[in-house]
């Protein structure tokens, strides 16, 4: 259709300025999801593979910001402070 036409050229113009969207072709559906994590590792291991962590999410997803954060911190430093969000909020 149209609409599909005009939003892959927004797809593409995105990803030739920004180079920050990894777009596979498979129908999409949840039992296709698998597809895209293992595009999303390729890409990532293509492109960045020294990276210590990959952090993968999409368009549906809620990310707390902040509990990303201090896991991050704590990977980085594999040290646990009793002040952070992790120690604080843990069930």
């Amino acid at each position: 259709t149209a609409n599909a036409g005009e939003y892959q050229l927004k797809i593409n113009n995105e990803k030739r300025e920004h180079h920050d969207v990894v777009q596979i072709d498979h129908f999409e559906s949840y039992a296709n999801v698998i597809y895209k994590e293992i595009a999303a590792l390729k890409w990532a291991n293509h492109f960045y593979p020294d990276i210590p962590y990959l952090f993968k999410t999409d368009d549906d997803l809620i990310v707390d910001t902040i509990l990303v954060s201090s896991i991050g911190k704590l990977l980085l430093t594999n040290v646990s402070l009793h002040d952070s969000f992790l120690v604080q909020n843990r069930p």
